[in-house]
């Protein structure tokens, strides 16, 4: 008996069978993971070296080119770039296809290593890092509320990053155009040559007078405790009633005699704007084994709680940038 025969005389069988394999296909068509482009390795890594203060001539001489000499006889070499900008020098390697990445590069930074000590006192340590598309957000988010920007930021760092954070398959999570919070000392100079001081010496007053840092411990036959001098600032009336030092009639010189301290914000370096508002943008990288799709769902729910969170203060977020959308798209034209 034949699969055509059958079909003729069992109809009730093979609409079953069909039916069970329809709905087999089904669920693993809802059961895959979406991808835009499938996991690969590529043979480039770079090396960025921050010089602070230096031009783009004396960063190509002192590290672009020392940097470049040295992984010169990297095996697997195919070609080498630099870009030597104000403060930053950026070593781009790059290797042929058949070389493995990784060797190439604990082989890359033990060179730098080594010539450390050649690059000038004030270069900050050299970063290597490979290309890879999980270095690029998956999802992008700018956030605005009705709160001063120094206070959302303190929020967005210390409240809704972590909410984020515990999200499953989260990476990194960067902010971008935050405003920070800044205590600002503002001293005058005709008063520090009135008691005969110097800048050195305030700061030193002041550095030594915001500790934090074990202090020993107590033991006997029952327990044992730590002990831990904590005298960090807590207001800004403690920085004001900083003594600085001792006058020769025995009073008592504070900070807030030499100086105006106010309570204030950092100066803005970046900005962020979503449809000509300013507004504070959140980039959310995902874990090399997560999913794009299942990430940006996770992050967008949570983005609902936390609006509900913060209605009070008229917390909204907005997406500048949403991976899973073409993904998505992509996947339904298939």
């Amino acid at each position: 008996m034949n699969i055509s025969e059958i079909s003729v005389k069992r109809p009730t069988l093979v609409v079953v069978v069909f039916t069970i394999l329809v709905f087999l296909g089904f669920m693993s068509y809802k059961a895959l993971n979406y991808e835009l482009i499938p996991k690969f390795s590529s043979p480039i890594f770079t090396v960025v070296t921050v010089y602070p203060g230096a031009g783009p001539t004396e960063v190509e001489n002192s590290v672009s080119k020392k940097i470049e000499e040295i992984l010169s006889g990297l095996p697997g070499l195919d070609v080498i770039r630099s870009i030597s900008q104000e403060g930053v020098s950026i070593v781009i390697v790059s290797l042929k296809l058949n070389t493995d990445v990784d060797p190439v590069v604990n082989d890359a930074v033990r060179k730098v290593q080594s010539i450390r000590s050649l690059l000038p006192p004030q270069v900050r340590e050299p970063s290597i890092s490979k290309i890879s598309m999980n270095d690029y957000p998956v999802i992008t988010l700018s956030v605005s509320a009705d709160m001063p920007a120094s206070k959302l930021n303190d929020e967005l760092n210390y409240k809704i990053k972590p909410a984020f954070a515990k999200i499953d398959g989260v990476g990194e999570i960067s902010l971008l155009g935050g405003t920070e919070r800044e205590i600002q000392v503002n001293i005058s100079h005709q008063k520090l040559d009135n008691f005969h001081l110097s800048i050195l010496q305030v700061i030193q007053a002041i550095q030594n007078s915001n500790l934090d840092f074990p202090a020993g411990k107590i033991s006997n036959s029952d327990r044992q405790t730590l002990l831990r001098m904590s005298a960090k600032f807590s207001t800004v009336a403690d920085i004001a009633n900083l003594t600085i030092s001792q006058l020769p009639d025995g009073s008592l010189l504070k900070l807030r005699d030499i100086a105006e301290i106010i309570d204030a914000e950092k100066e803005i370096t970046t900005l962020y704007r979503v449809n000509g508002l300013q507004s504070v943008g959140i980039q959310i990288k995902k874990q090399d084994e997560a999913n794009t799709v299942n990430v940006c769902d996770a992050v967008l729910k949570e983005t609902e709680k936390l609006e509900k969170q913060y209605a009070s203060s008229n917390l909204k977020f907005t997406v500048s940038q949403d991976s899973s959308t073409v993904i998505n798209d992509a996947a339904d034209s298939v």
